[in-house]
Formats: structure tokens, C-alpha cells, sequence
């Protein structure tokens, strides 16, 4: 299919026997004149999973669980993830010593027994939970009580290294 002619009304042309138009913003244009932009980091792939509802063993905007938030989001941004919390738990990122675990840095990875969430900050933890359902940023210190309440202390806390930028044409 080739397009000639000027664009009338936000359509172009078409060539060859049958004609007829598509809608300009549809057609991408030659990579050299292509603006590069820079791929989400995994917290912000993970965020737009927000309002997702809880689907155990879900992995899609359909339904997700909370493991399946994690491997997922890495997974967009080129990082391998195993699929489940107790493999996650094991080998995604740099494990955090005791000494640091009080002080999450924005985007670790914050795991109980059978449960995973993304730090965002002091107040902010994103997961995927059966509680509420869905995918949402919660208060991270009632999160933390809740699961102690129920003799679930944070188990782990990992590091995730963002791989160098890559770039997808816009």
C-alpha cells in the first residue's frame, strides 16, 4: 500500500485500483524522522495496571495477581522474572541486607510469604491483592502492620538494577 498526494482533512491518499484514504496519525513515519522515546521504567508499566482487578495467576489488564504485576512490569522493560513470589523472592534484583531493610528505596521489592508489592515510598506501596480486589497504591506501613498483625513480616526486600534506556520509535 502506498499513500500519494496531499493529506486532505487529516486523511491520505491511497494508491492503486480501489483508492481511498487512512487516517494520518495511523501511518508511522520513516524511522529517520522518528522520534525516540525512552521505555517506561518497570514502577511506571506497573502503575498503569492500577484498577486492574485481582485474578490469581493472572498476568494480563483483564486480571493480574501481585506476582504476576512484578513479572510482567520487568518483563516490559527486558528484565527476566521468574512467574511466582517464591521464585521472585529468590533471584529478582540485589537482596537488601538487614541493616537497609527499614529504609526502601522507591521501585524495591517488598515480599511477605506468598505476597510481593513495589515500594513507592513510606506511604505508597503498589500491588495486586485479593483484600480489595484489584490493583492499587496502598498505605505501606498499615500493609506492613496488617501482614505482622497476621504473623507475616516482611520476608525480603530486593533491588531491582534498571537495564540501560532502550528506545521505541514514536
Amino acid at each position: 500500500m502506498c499513500m500519494s498526494g496531499a493529506m486532505e482533512n487529516g486523511f491520505l491518499p491511497l494508491d492503486g485500483e480501489e483508492g481511498g484514504y487512512i487516517y494520518a496519525n495511523h501511518v508511522l513515519q520513516p524511522k529517520e524522522y522518528q522520534e525516540y522515546i525512552p521505555i517506561k521504567s518497570f514502577v511506571d508499566i506497573a502503575s498503569s495496571y492500577i484498577g486492574t482487578p485481582y485474578k490469581w495467576g493472572g498476568r494480563t489488564a483483564l486480571g493480574i495477581d501481585c506476582s504476576g504485576l512484578i513479572q510482567t512490569s520487568l518483563h516490559s522493560v527486558g528484565l527476566d522474572c521468574p512467574r511466582d513470589t517464591h521464585e521472585q523472592i529468590l533471584s529478582v534484583g540485589d537482596l537488601i541486607s538487614d541493616d537497609e531493610i527499614e529504609e526502601p528505596q522507591y521501585g524495591d521489592l517488598v515480599f511477605w510469604d506468598g505476597h510481593v508489592g513495589i515500594y513507592l515510598d513510606s506511604k505508597k506501596l503498589l500491588h495486586s491483592n485479593m483484600t480489595t480486589m484489584d490493583t492499587r497504591i496502598e498505605n505501606f506501613k498499615n500493609i506492613k502492620k496488617k501482614y505482622a498483625k497476621n504473623n507475616n513480616p516482611i520476608k525480603a526486600i530486593r533491588r531491582v538494577i534498571p537495564p540501560e534506556p532502550k528506545f521505541i520509535y514514536m
